[in-house]
């Protein structure tokens, strides 16, 4: 008994449990009132509504545990995705959906380089520069490429968001729920990210440099190549979440990516990381989304006017972040 009481006191200085409970407490209060949520469909939709944030999440999570915060994510990915989206139309191109993503990501990777030699060599707070940087992308976007939404998107790209990998069907409404094939990107990269992240040099430093820069270049670590490297990654990454946003909405509007950096970088902050204190991983930024997903697809089933869905959304973040934190000191 005494052992099992310290292995649950344990528990409850870890951040993570109180989200669980919070998911789990929020899960049964949807249960009670419409009968639907511990069932098939509604786990399928919710892994759909989590898939494009996961993607964006990762690089958020990978700029805040080591440095700092990243606001620019949606600027590259809406540039990105503008200029592989337009030129592949252009030429109506039907091969392997693979190119389309390498080409939005080495254009995000360029972009993503911009960010990195700025904050590596002059050490500017991160919010400020990809702040600015965010402004300058968007001003490319909207001054010289004239961009503007593109439907009717290359047949390689629409094939591909067309695909699904799980149908579900409820057995009292007959509504059915699909999961786009392009899921398994999202668990092909948390894959990959977790393995490098814990077995490899590169993971280490990145964890070294959020605990102490001067630390890490102590250890022997090249914090400078670092840095430069993270944000080149977070850019890779934002230009391929931005092509594939566009493949499974079928069509380019820079809305649906301009202005989502505040709910993934609250979903992140939610689940447990915390800006450049080398604290945090895959784990937080999974629940932290899938905590932000459930609150907000499903309000209107709990009576909640849709334009309380932000007032909301923040009361949840601002609970789960206090409840947390105590659990901690008093830990």
């Amino acid at each position: 008994m005494g052992d099992r009481w310290v292995k649950v006191k344990g528990l409850l200085k870890y951040h993570e449990f109180y989200i669980c409970l919070i998911i789990l407490a929020f899960g049964c209060i949807v249960q009670a009132v419409s009968g639907q949520f511990f069932t098939a469909n509604m786990a399928v939709s919710l892994c759909r509504y989590m898939m494009l944030p996961l993607f964006f999440a990762v690089g958020e999570m990978l700029a805040m545990v080591s440095v700092g915060t990243d606001v620019s994510f949606p600027a590259i990915a809406a540039l990105s995705s503008f200029i592989t989206t337009a030129y592949f139309k252009s030429i109506q191109y039907s091969g392997p959906v693979i190119i389309v993503f390498l080409a939005a990501g080495i254009i995000g990777f360029i972009l993503g380089m911009i960010n990195g030699f700025i904050i590596a060599k002059w050490r500017f707070p991160t919010l400020i520069v990809t702040l600015g940087t965010s402004t300058f992308f968007i001003g490319i976007l909207n001054g010289p490429l004239k961009a503007s939404n593109i439907s009717g998107i290359a047949p390689a790209m629409e094939q591909f968001g067309k695909k699904v990998l799980i149908t579900t069907t409820s057995s009292v409404t007959g509504f059915q729920s699909k999961l786009p094939a392009a899921f398994l990107l999202v668990v092909v990269l948390y894959i990959a990210v977790y393995l490098i992240m814990k077995y490899t040099l590169a993971g280490r430093g990145i964890y070294a440099i959020g605990g102490s820069i001067s630390s890490a270049n102590n250890a022997g670590f090249h914090v400078n190549r670092l840095i430069f490297g993270i944000f080149a990654v977070i850019g890779m990454l934002a230009g391929i979440g931005g092509a594939l946003t566009t493949c499974t909405n079928y069509t380019f509007n820079s809305v649906d990516l301009i202005g989502t950096e505040m709910d993934i970088i609250a979903a992140v902050l939610l689940g447990g990381v915390k800006p450049g204190k080398g604290i945090g991983g895959l784990r937080n930024a999974v629940l932290g989304v899938m905590l932000l997903k459930m609150v907000q697809n499903n309000l209107l089933i709990l009576g909640i006017p849709l334009y309380w869905q932000k007032a909301f959304t923040g009361i949840v973040i601002i609970v789960g972040m206090a409840i947390s934190m105590r659990s901690i000191k008093e830990g």
